[in-house]
């Protein structure tokens, strides 16, 4: 029996945006480092997505010594990881409220003409609380960032692979902003997964994910599917309890660091 391993790592500083693939990573209550800490609301507080603007798509980040980097086209700015304003603001990820702070308004500025709607970026500080829900498996005291539903997805390489060979063109990992993917598992043997350890970090596994539209808009030329592949593919084998569902969410529960090629060992309780 092959051994589990981490085969790509990937954070997405600014939710909706292009993510970014790196060796190691710091593993918080939230998530990953970094990962999903920004997001981009609306004049209601509503969070906006590439669901309905695709061309967040178009925006990359990194990461440096002096803080974010967002990139877009000819355009770049660098943004201190922690902004100074301390002013939280009410927002809601989908019907989840939380809070954030503004940026700064020149780069909110920019996000509305590049998107041409009223907008502003903001971040999660330590203040700003958002607890995972108790009906995707969250306990007492467990958060999440600006992502969907819970602080991690994982994805094995094995399902990519079981759904590309069904479909006339293949799809990329990019399609389903994984932040862990891991090789050495059968298709979809994370499904049956409640509990993994990778060095000294450990998960619970506490739900498959669903999946929605945003799979099928492509990564690099940010245009949906016409024949709404690979969802329609996906409806045919992997849908249930009212979803389809790809990959499996994780809540840390004992953090540190993560990095490629490290062993993962399934703990099921």
């Amino acid at each position: 029996m092959s051994e589990i391993k981490i085969s790509q790592l990937s954070i997405y500083p600014i939710k909706s945006t292009t993510g970014i693939s790196v060796e190691s990573a710091v593993v918080e209550p939230r998530g990953l480092q970094y990962d999903r800490r920004w997001g981009v609301f609306d004049r209601s507080g509503q969070v906006i997505t590439a669901r309905d603007f695709p061309q967040l798509l178009g925006v990359k980040t990194t990461i440096t010594a002096e803080g974010l980097q967002i990139i877009a086209g000819a355009d770049s700015f660098t943004v201190p990881f922690t902004p100074s304003n301390d002013t939280l603001q009410d927002i809601r990820v989908f019907s989840e409220e939380t809070a954030g702070v503004e940026v700064n308004s020149a780069l909110s500025d920019w996000f509305c003409e590049y998107l041409q709607t009223h907008c502003r970026l903001l971040y999660m500080n330590s203040a700003s609380h958002r607890p995972v829900a108790t009906k995707r498996g969250g306990q007492f005291g467990d958060v999440v960032s600006y992502a969907d539903e819970c602080p991690i997805l994982l994805i094995s390489e094995a399902s990519l692979a079981d759904l590309n060979g069904r479909l006339e063109t293949p799809v990329t990992m990019a399609h389903f902003r994984p932040n862990i993917v891991v090789s050495g598992c059968a298709p979809f043997a994370e499904d049956q997964w409640s509990a993994v350890q990778i060095g000294e970090t450990t998960y619970d596994v506490v739900q498959t994910c669903k999946r929605c539209v945003f799979t099928t808009i492509d990564p690099i030329t940010q245009q949906k599917s016409p024949t709404q592949e690979p969802l329609r593919t996906l409806t045919t084998y992997r849908q249930w309890d009212k979803g389809i569902h790809f990959g499996v969410h994780l809540i840390p529960r004992q953090t540190g660091t993560i990095h490629t090629d490290q062993t993962i060992t399934v703990t099921n309780k």
